[in-house]
Order: structure tokens, then C-alpha cells, then sequence
């Protein structure tokens, strides 16, 4: 919101009247008279604290509440597509038959999802911090207004609710409402046409994946 003590008449005020404007966070007071514009920006991201080495968001990234999907995203890559298919992914060389390298760790990166769609701070986990969710949280199957997913209940007894998203393979969403799958910024060091993530299912199961 950017205000200004000289109004529309071009007549400078040197104090404020009451006048009250609320917003999710304060209350501010002055004469209408001495706006000039209003803007009115995207609430910021909440994280939680679970008591863990990092915070937690509240929803994907694409979401704008816990129980949507978000956006579906490629490892390293930062928008949607239609097709989800190893020819199209960005950093695959089907000349070589190979990956491009665009790192071993991904997190707060240019080709970081999080930092590329929330910025400021905001980044993928690595894999030790995902390990720590998955080991260090009880995970309890849940509906979040009618949507299925986990409740991942941290040590200090906050919690994060993921939705069974499924997965985009090809063309399709497959398995929505059964699995969730999520991505870390770290690759397997082993096969570096995988990287890391944390799969679950509608059952409560949940382990690690490399793909």
C-alpha cells in the first residue's frame, strides 16, 4: 500500500484523522483522502516448524491450501507441460542417449521449482532433510476436506498435511487419491538419470525412491 499526506486537492496534511484500514496482519489509520494507490500483494507461503532441522511448507508449490495437488513438475524443471515423457524432458540428450548435468544438489538453484516459483528463501529439501520427515515424523493417513493424503505429525507435535497427488506419466494423471510422491533437490549418486523423493500410499506405507 503506498500512501501520501498530500490528497487529491493537492493540499498537504501534516497529521492523519482516524480513519481504519484493516488488513490480515495490522490496522493502519488515515484519511482516505491521502491515497494515491492501493496494491494488495499475494499472501506469503506459511512454513511450519516440526521440530526438525528445516521448516515445512503448508501446501505444493502451485497450491494455494494444503489439500490442492499444485503443479507437476520434472526434477530440475520449473513449469508445467502436457507431456510428461523422457523425450521431453528438458535436460535429457536423446542424440547421446544422456543427462545433462545440471548438478548433484538442486536446492535454492535455478532449477530449483520452489525458488524459481516462491522465491526469497524457499527451496526444495535436500536429502538428509527429507530423510528426517520421513524418519523422524509419524505419517497417518488422512482426508483434508474430502481430498486423501498424510498427515506427517512432527516431534514437537506440529503437522503438514500432503495430498495423494499420483503422478503425471505421459500425457495422464495416474493414481491420483492413491500415492503421493515427492521430489528432493538431491540425485541419486549412483544413477544420475534418478534423483531422490518420498513416496507414500493411500494404506499409510511410506518409504524412500529413487527414479
Amino acid at each position: 500500500m503506498e500512501c501520501s499526506k498530500v490528497d487529491s486537492q493537492e493540499v498537504t496534511h501534516t497529521n492523519y484523522v482516524m480513519q481504519i484500514v484493516r488488513t490480515m496482519s495490522n490496522t493502519y489509520t488515515f484519511p482516505l483522502s491521502t491515497i494515491d494507490s492501493i496494491s494488495f500483494v499475494s499472501p506469503k507461503y506459511e512454513a511450519v516448524d516440526l521440530g526438525l532441522s528445516v521448516k515445512w511448507a503448508t501446501c505444493n508449490v502451485g497450491a494455494t491450501k494444503p489439500e490442492d495437488y499444485g503443479g507437476y513438475y520434472a526434477w530440475g524443471e520449473t513449469e508445467e507441460k502436457s507431456d510428461y515423457s523422457k523425450s521431453t524432458y528438458k535436460y535429457y540428450n536423446s542424440s547421446t542417449s544422456s543427462y545433462v548435468d545440471i548438478g548433484s544438489i538442486i536446492s535454492g538453484t535455478e532449477y530449483d521449482v520452489a525458488r524459481a516459483k516462491w522465491g526469497g528463501r524457499w527451496r526444495m529439501p535436500t536429502r538428509t532433510e527429507l530423510e528426517e520427515l520421513n524418519d523422524k515424523c509419524t505419517w497417518t493417513v488422512c482426508k483434508l476436506n474430502g481430498v486423501t493424503g498424510i498427515n506427517v505429525t512432527g516431534p514437537n507435535g506440529n503437522s503438514i498435511f500432503l495430498p495423494a497427488a499420483g503422478e503425471r506419466l505421459s500425457t495422464d494423471l495416474i493414481d491420483a487419491g492413491m500415492y503421493g510422491g515427492y521430489w528432493n533437490g538431491t540425485l541419486n549418486e549412483r544413477n544420475s538419470g534418478n534423483a531422490y523423493g518420498v513416496y507414500f500410499d493411500a494404506h499409510g506405507n511410506h518409504s524412500w525412491y529413487s527414479r
